[in-house]
């Protein structure tokens, strides 16, 4: 009988070994989960109102102290803390880079050793979990860089000189002026399209209070049409006005695609409205055809890199330029998009809206 008490003691040792220590792993894990959460979300609020660095790195470890972890504070030094940004894969997560500009986001990885209940007497005392908790915040400067030739009247069929309507669209000549059709031609889906992007962002997680948006249009030259701004109205008026006015009386409109200063004017408002302040600076250029004036617009990939300039494309039927238009978000870490309709135009702005990052943690 001594023997079989002895043995089923043992047994019933082993058993509240895995019961009541694996709850408790369990229970330790989840703490360390929620205070490395905490500190990480925390550097990043930091770095988002402006705060330094090292102060964001205070921040993360003052963050972590303030939580516990199988009943101790959570003890972090500087080591564990690492500041950068995060890059947008095209496979769809984000991912952290340590050290990148500008400095949006933060890592925080911990390690606690935890002390078990009955699971010495098989010969393990602790638990040593580890967690890494990543956060970037919601600073995104958007600028739109849209065509505005002349062939931006035509319908979305594909075919140059195809108008929507019967009358005046059908017999075009460089001095006849006329106006988009307000619901088919190829400038109204691209400001339905755009009024999609920016509805989609007003919804989400940051909203407009951390997503400013800008505007360039382009066809022999460039016009800056809006400044960088958090209240969209000022874009839909513009692009209303577009869309419905005789762009080729007023002067707006021509036959050149001139995408090159399209992209310099967009570089120049981001310059000319840089404050210090660290933002996600993005580009969306669309144009329903090849450039034909000015330089090749690849040359100016650099002026992109050097000032973290991720450059997203959107181009249009038979009509796009392919090469061009994958090669700008290739070198730049964007998305090439092409459409060939005006569902599918809207579905590529909705999806350019959604690859924001937003106050995430993984």
């Amino acid at each position: 009988m001594l023997v079989l008490v002895a043995l089923t003691l043992v047994i019933l040792l082993v058993a509240a070994a895995f019961s009541v220590d694996l709850a408790y792993m369990f229970l330790a894990r989840e703490q360390l989960h929620v205070a490395t959460d905490a500190a990480v979300k925390a550097a990043v609020v930091g770095l988002s109102q402006g705060n330094s660095q090292q102060t964001a790195t205070n921040t993360a470890i003052s963050y972590a102290a303030a939580n516990t972890v199988g009943g101790k504070p959570l003890t972090i030094a500087s080591s564990n803390v690492s500041l950068g940004k995060v890059v947008y894969s095209q496979s769809g997560p984000w991912t952290f880079s340590a050290g990148g500009t500008p400095t949006t986001a933060a890592q925080v990885t911990a390690t606690v050793s935890v002390p078990l209940f009955f699971a010495p007497v098989t010969g393990t005392s602790t638990f040593s979990p580890v967690r890494t908790s990543t956060a970037a915040f919601v600073r995104n400067k958007w600028c739109f860089v849209f065509d505005r030739s002349g062939s931006m009247c035509f319908d979305m069929s594909g075919t140059d000189w195809s108008y929507p309507r019967l009358g005046i669209h059908q017999s075009w000549y460089p001095a006849s002026p006329y106006s988009p059709d307000p619901t088919l031609s190829r400038l109204a889906n691209l400001c339905t399209g755009a009024n999609t992007f920016l509805t989609t962002l007003t919804n989400s997680p940051g909203g407009t209070a951390q997503n400013q948006v800008g505007m360039v249009t382009f066809a022999d030259s460039a016009n800056t049409d809006c400044t960088f701004s958090s209240s969209y109205s000022a874009i839909i008026n513009k692009l209303s006005y577009y869309g419905s006015t005789d762009i080729w009386k007023d002067g707006i409109a021509n036959g050149g695609t001139n995408l090159s200063s399209g992209l310099q004017a967009a570089f120049d408002l981001f310059s000319s409205t840089d404050d210090g302040t660290p933002w996600n600076k993005v580009i969306i250029v669309f144009s329903d055809g090849e450039w034909n004036q000015g330089v090749d617009p690849l040359t100016l990939v650099s002026q992109a890199t050097s000032a973290n300039i991720t450059i997203h494309t959107v181009g249009l039927l038979s009509q796009a330029n392919n090469t061009t238009m994958q090669q700008l978000p290739a070198q730049t870490g964007g998305l090439f998009l092409y459409a060939t309709s005006g569902a599918a135009l809207q579905s590529a702005f909705k999806q350019l809206a959604q690859t924001i990052p937003v106050i995430l943690t993984q």
